[in-house]
């Protein structure tokens, strides 16, 4: 793959509002070969394609950001045989952009970008060294010490003022390290801001706390200047400043807990796999598993890979996945997912996935990806904050020079500039919908319903009428004996045990159907002689020495043997012993156990129920009665799917179809909203907008109530963050001075402000608590 081509996801940090993203998209788009880009201040990723990862990262860089790195520490598996630092450098150079290696020793320390190269990628480059835990994050180091100072001397600024205990030299030297040294991040990103034309959050704090400090310096420094003795700020300069710190460690902190699913998703992943090696077991990093290695699972352990059960039987705990609460039983043949829990037996497991390519790094990357698209009504806020910053700025200044041209003086007219500075937040307008969609998505990932981006979530919000597939939908895909009907020659469990015996010799589904029923009845049998099979039709055979027939009533009749009135032509399967008609098999697609109180819960969300079906009209109506859905389109062809689907919809319908088959996509693509049960085609789950990961029709009612519940809290939040401004701004500004006779002090104004933003980030987190499954 071309790697300047290839969309790219990096972690950018330093962003903290929406003017930061919008400012970081408009560099990116200043590049002609950018062709599209996304910043989300809510998971603070930029998502780009048309760029190197190279000129992507100096592009983060030239705006002042920088990107996340990660580091891995390797030591030498056996001390003397390490690799020179030449050697480091040129297999990190092979391995991808920005993959450096620094070696100290016995010790490798590698960095690199996450999104960008895989980390199994850099284990497999360097065989020679074994992974050990990395080190903290500088970057948070830092922010601490800042706010461990800024905390500290806000306070002691407002007592001593308060009490005036300190003279004016001793309250600036205490409030100049606060605002220089502990804001220094934003008049380094205000100035960045200002060296490309445009403004942000930033912006409007520099200028407020710069102004506070350098009026109160020059009172301070100056005083012959003054006629009498005004008031200084340093207190509120320092205050504004911690105040902010606090708000934005607050603000993260909310934000990481909105987006904890994912965390506790990639926590699912054990380091550790026990794998055979020749005739021992040896436990082995997961990065060194392969497909085709066998793999032991004993009882209470997390599975490590993706795989399928070659010996034992277990039951395996998905609920962590899927959302399921009921243990699953596994045995030979069945498949089990990294991540899940073996809560009893023992399971031998033959590899078939690891790394990114197990479903829970596929949960892990779909879920990120739909965190990183933006919802239609985020339009809305993003055209607002791209004007914000400016519009606020130009309201400042004219607030300053009206008060002073009314004759109020320059302590008033300086109070309501900084207080409308400081009071005015673009960050809750910015965060009002990537907040929710964030906690939304991973809610619903926890539930194991994930969404393909804040798109579908309004989409399915709004849906109007929902579309079934039968087959593999409402039922389990898989043929199931309703019924066995003996002639009276002959017992149930004796045609049970002879039809078995003959279709154990068949991979067909409807044979597996019978023999499934006759071990569910606790049915011996054993192996027919003498077997010959015509696939579609039959199969014949002896049986304890007698002629046996299992077939549709063409094949028997074939055979010379005739049907008696009570044998139905309409029955799948037919029996014949010895020449004779012994007995008839109905068998149907069972329906789901929860299909029923599905579709009475999408019924009860408001929704109009219809099944789609290429099945006969006599079996689908039989479906269709026993699940409640009064509205059937039966012997539909793939093709006639997807016309059905347009026609449904228009401006007052908006259709979602839950399907499951390679036959449904082009239904799923069509439709406003393509639900895929996850059980099954990758054709179905790529195609469609929202993947249930439990085969269980009641998870599409549980992705409805994700949507409408987050499009409800974007409204909440977006409602808020239009009034908290609109209203806040002329309070500042000091439109209630003539009622009241005071002015907001612009502490109070940068707690306002902080409050706002943290306000939509905690109503969002309440979002996550209340889709808990």
């Amino acid at each position: 793959m071309d790697t300047a081509t290839s969309p790219l996801t990096i972690p950018v940090t330093g962003m903290h509002c929406a003017s930061c993203a919008a400012g970081l998209e408009h560099q990116f788009r200043r590049r002609p070969d950018t062709t599209q880009v996304h910043v989300n201040i809510a998971t603070h990723e930029a998502h780009v394609e048309g760029l190197s990862p190279q000129v992507a990262v100096a592009v983060i860089q030239e705006a002042g950001y920088d990107v996340a790195q990660s580091k891995l520490v390797l030591h030498a598996k056996e001390e003397g045989l390490g690799l020179s630092q030449q050697s480091i450098d040129e297999r990190c150079s092979r391995l991808g952009p920005l993959v450096q290696g620094e070696l100290s020793g016995e010790t490798l320390t590698l960095s690199w970008i996450p999104g960008l190269v895989k980390a199994e990628d850099l284990l497999a480059a360097f065989p020679e060294y074994a992974h050990t835990p990395g080190g903290k994050s500088k970057t948070s180091a830092f922010k601490q010490i800042r706010l461990g100072i800024a905390v500290p001397g806000a306070v002691s600024l407002m007592v001593l003022t308060m009490l005036e205990a300190a003279s004016h030299i001793v309250l600036m030297a205490i409030a100049t390290p606060v605002v220089f040294y502990c804001g220094s991040e934003f008049f380094k990103r205000a100035w960045i801001a200002l060296k490309r034309g445009t403004a942000n959050m930033y912006t409007l704090i520099a200028i407020g706390v710069a102004t506070a400090w350098i009026y109160s310096t020059v009172i301070t420094l100056f005083p012959a200047l003054f006629d009498a003795a005004p008031p200084v700020y340093f207190e509120a300069s320092a205050v504004i400043v911690a105040l902010v710190l606090v708000g934005q460690f607050l603000e993260s902190r909310a934000m990481a807990q909105t987006g904890s699913a994912i965390e506790a998703l990639l926590r699912l992943q054990v380091p550790v796999a026990r794998v055979q090696r020749g005739t021992h077991w040896v436990d082995l990093p997961v990065e060194a598993v392969k497909p085709g290695d066998l793999v032991i699972i004993r009882p209470g352990d997390q599975v490590p890979v993706d795989g399928e059960v070659v010996q034992g039987f277990g039951v395996v705990d998905e609920s962590m996945l899927t959302g399921e609460p009921l243990p699953v039983s596994k045995s030979e043949g069945d498949i089990v997912v990294a991540g899940t829990l073996n809560v009893d037996g023992s399971l031998t497991v033959r590899v078939t996935q690891t790394g990114q390519d197990t479903v829970l790094q596929q949960i892990v990357r779909l879920t990120r990806e739909a965190q990183g698209r933006k919802a239609p009504i985020q339009k809305l806020a993003d055209r607002v904050s791209g004007v914000f910053v400016p519009a606020v700025l130009v309201i400042a200044v004219v607030t300053f020079a009206a008060w002073l041209i009314a004759g109020w003086g320059l302590e008033h007219a300086l109070t309501t500039f900084v207080s409308v500075l400081i009071i005015a937040c673009p960050c809750a307008l910015g965060l009002a919908t990537p907040a929710a969609v964030v906690a939304a998505t991973g809610a619903g990932a926890r539930s194991g319903v994930l969404f393909k981006g804040g798109d579908a979530l309004e989409r399915i919000s709004r849906i109007t009428h929902i579309v079934l597939d039968k087959t593999g939908t409402l039922t389990t895909g898989k043929p199931a004996v309703q019924s066995v009907e003996a002639s009276p020659k002959h017992s149930v469990p004796e045609i049970l045990q002879m039809a078995a015996s003959l279709e154990v010799h068949s991979q067909h589904p409807l044979a597996e159907a019978i023999v499934a029923k006759a071990r569910e009845d606790g049915v011996e049998y054993g192996l027919a002689e003498a077997v010959e099979s015509i696939p579609g039709h039959g199969v014949s055979g002896v049986v304890q020495g007698r002629e046996v027939c299992v077939g549709s009533d063409g094949f028997l009749v074939q055979r010379g043997i005739s049907l008696p009135p009570i044998a139905s032509t309409e029955a799948r399967i037919h029996v014949a012993v010895d020449g004779q008609w012994a007995a008839q098999f109905s068998i149907t697609d069972a329906l789901r156990s929860t299909s029923k109180d599905a579709v009475t819960q999408l019924r009860h969300q408001g929704l109009t129920a219809i099944m789609l079906t290429g099945d006969t009209e006599k079996n689908a109506m039989v479906a269709a009665e026993q699940v409640g859905i009064d509205h059937i389109q039966a012997g539909v062809t793939p093709e006639g799917k997807l016309e059905f689907i347009s026609s449904l919809r228009g401006p007052d319908t908006v259709v979602a179809m839950v399907g499951d088959g390679i036959n449904d996509a082009p239904a799923l693509a069509e439709a406003d909203v393509g639900i895929a049960i996850g059980s099954g085609t990758q054709v179905a789950v790529e195609t469609a907008d929202v993947t249930l990961l439990r085969e269980d029709l009641g998870s599409a009612a549980d992705a409805i109530n994700v949507g409408q519940r987050a499009m409800s809290t974007i409204r909440q939040n977006l409602f808020f963050a239009f009034v908290y401004n609109t209203l806040s701004i002329p309070v500042a500004a000091g439109a209630l001075y003539g009622m009241f006779g005071v002015l907001l002090n612009p502490m109070l104004a940068s707690l306002a402000m902080t409050l706002s933003s943290l306000s939509v980030v905690l109503n969002s987190l309440r979002l996550r608590n209340k889709l808990k499954p």
